[in-house]
């Protein structure tokens, strides 16, 4: 399976309810599974299957936007920084900055709107042959850059990362149009 990374748009309104609930960041994760509702729920509850109470900014969740980067995640942290982590900012925005949530099993951040718009900004800012200038695959092999591909796939792997950048680029004009920021996930 692996360690992949995603990212779901926010509201301001959501961001502070994940902030002051750091419980329901799985559920707001999977888009509202019943099963990712957090621990607490009374036995009634559990057997007919109704989520317990949540702040009204999380009852809804169908203007948020999902995409997940697979395991391409790392790689585009590299090609945008140049390291394999840091906290530049916004260059290193898919591996830290913003706000950090706390979840007992992934490293999750979160992201405000107005952040998203620099994030957006720089991510435009570059150009597929930017990001091929970038592309080591001995440095990132020597840096530990998951996953170890970047020296047996050779140009695949570059191909790969940047079939995301697409996704990654679309997500951020998405994002911001809405006026959203988002919360990343780590797993």
């Amino acid at each position: 399976m692996g360690i992949t990374l995603l990212l779901r748009s926010a509201s301001k309104a959501q961001l502070e309810a994940l902030i002051a609930h750091p419980e329901l960041i799985p559920y707001f994760l999977t888009g509202g599974e019943i099963g990712a509702a957090p621990r607490g729920r009374t036995f009634w509850q559990r057997l007919t299957g109704r989520r317990p109470e949540f702040p009204a900014p999380l009852s809804d969740l169908s203007q948020s936007m999902q995409i997940d980067l697979d395991k391409a995640w790392h790689g585009l942290h590299y090609l945008f920084t140049g390291t394999a982590g840091g906290e530049t900012w916004p260059q290193g925005f898919l591996v830290g900055g913003g706000v950090a949530l706390e979840d007992e099993s992934e490293d999750v951040h979160a992201i405000w709107p107005a952040q998203l718009v620099e994030c957006r900004d720089f991510v435009h800012s570059l150009t597929e042959h930017d990001l091929r200038a970038e592309y080591d695959p001995h440095e990132m092999d020597e840096l530990d850059i998951y996953p170890d591909i970047w020296l047996r796939e050779g140009d695949e792997a570059l191909e790969y990362v940047l079939e995301y950048f697409q996704t990654l680029s679309a997500f951020l004009r998405d994002a911001v149009a809405e006026n959203q920021g988002c919360v990343i996930s780590i797993g």
